[in-house]
């Protein structure tokens, strides 16, 4: 007899004994929290779920090897997995393999974004609770982008004062943040985004179909 599964997400979870573990509750009650920000969670979208689900297979695969690493060593071995430093990754495999950890099937088992946005949407029917939100994220990203032109202009002060780049102290620092679609090569100022609540207007279309 087979499980029925709604997508990838419900079979990976089921596959590593994510759906309901020991002290951890429900998965999905877990990713709807989290999505729409309830229960005492800050509210997160579709990719850094995505990284956080993709997290706790490789977590899973570890302790079922008995391989022990700490949550940093664990953040940093899932970046090397997923990310573009072949060598490091190489290196990595190999020592995963040592372990039985077959690191292809682990990474093969992870889910994109839009696996997680179907999960939430569609099998859990879930849904963003849009009333009466505050504006901290738009706070947030004030904050960041000050204080990253703060240390900027630190920089490049220094920078003129050791005669490196004629100007540099006298130079105005613009930080400007730019959100591209994951699909195609539009690219828009984050305050726009915002402004109008999608990233590319052709692909925002085609998830509202």
């Amino acid at each position: 007899m087979t499980n029925d599964y709604c997508c990838k997400l419900d079979r990976v979870a089921d596959q590593y004994d994510l759906s309901d573990r020991p002290g951890t509750g429900s998965q999905d009650d877990a990713l709807l929290n989290r999505w729409q920000g309830s229960e005492g969670f800050s509210e997160h979208g579709y990719r850094t779920l995505t990284e956080w689900f993709n997290k706790r297979v490789l977590e899973q695969a570890y302790e079922r090897a008995g391989r022990r690493v700490s949550d940093t060593q664990l953040d940093a071995e899932f970046a090397i997995l997923t990310g573009d430093d072949e060598l490091q990754k190489l290196d990595l495999e190999d020592e995963l393999a040592e372990v039985g950890i077959d690191p292809e099937a682990v990474r093969s088992d992870m889910i994109s974004w839009s696996t997680m946005r179907v999960h939430l949407t569609e099998c859990l029917e879930g849904e963003k609770n849009r009333v009466a939100r505050t504006d901290w994220e738009r706070n947030s990203i004030e904050i960041a982008r000050s204080q990253a032109a703060t240390k900027i202009e630190e920089a490049v002060d220094s920078l003129g004062s050791k005669g490196r780049v004629n100007g540099a102290a006298d130079a105005g620092v613009s930080i400007d943040v730019q959100l591209q679609c994951n699909q195609c090569e539009a690219s828009v100022p984050l305050v726009v985004a915002v402004d109008r609540g999608y990233v590319c207007e052709k692909h925002h279309k085609e998830t509202e179909i």
